[in-house]
């Protein structure tokens, strides 16, 4: 059994995007409603399936030999489809710790809306035990992207959402450091890409890179 929660950092999709499939995909009593979800194995295929995303071993222990740990790692690689995904698995291994995927700091908000409300900007990828947040920024955070700006509609800060997504990816290099923790970018163009801009997959390349990435932030000059 697990929780959406504890899926949610196992797959890297916000757990109530998984609670709101599971609302749609399984009729819950009365009794239920007002209880956590527990899911078992049929309802955790359930859910990686609809998000396209491989299924995690949830009964394995956190801590695992090296050798295990790299192989279970190397096989989520060659499954995944979203390259912040690959990334991140990517980051996993070579820090031996597991990350916690769009993680989000009660500090760390975006603008109010109408109502004088500001939610949790999560994060990519958050190491406690490194005290580091790794983000993962694809084509739409360095240059405009008519599919994912939007520009015909204004979001609550003003401004269309190519706008906002820079502006809140300047708050979290500025607010995350402030905060005592590293911060750590990856982007597309640091890796081997195609020209569409999507990752090529080049794992001995892009991990050298990353791990050269990983030792100049955690061990500056």
């Amino acid at each position: 059994m697990t929780t959406p929660s504890e899926l949610s950092r196992s797959i890297g999709i916000e757990s109530k995007q998984i609670r709101r499939f599971l609302r749609k995909r399984y009729q819950r009593t009365a009794d239920e409603h007002n209880s956590r979800w527990q899911l078992n194995e049929e309802q955790v295929r359930a859910v990686c399936a609809r998000f396209r995303v491989p299924v995690p071993n949830t009964t394995a222990p956190t801590s695992m030999p090296n050798q295990t740990r790299t192989n279970s790692m190397n096989s989520a690689v060659d499954r995944t489809e979203k390259d912040e995904h690959y990334v991140i698995n990517i980051c996993d291994e070579i820090l031996g710790e597991r990350s916690e995927r769009q993680y989000r700091f009660d500090w760390l908000r975006g603008d109010r809306n109408a109502r004088g409300v500001s939610a949790t900007l999560p994060v990519d990828a958050y190491y406690p035990r490194h005290r580091l947040v790794i983000e993962y920024r694809e084509r739409q955070h360095v240059e405009s992207v008519p599919f994912f700006d939007k520009q015909d509609r204004l979001t609550i800060s003003g401004v269309h959402r190519g706008e906002q997504r820079r502006l809140y990816d300047r708050r979290r290099e500025t607010e995350i450091p402030k905060h005592g923790l590293r911060l750590m970018i990856v982007s597309f163009s640091d890796l081997d890409h195609d020209m569409h801009k999507k990752l090529r997959r080049n794992r001995p390349h892009d991990e050298n890179v990353i791990r050269d990435m990983l030792h100049r932030v955690l061990y500056p000059d």
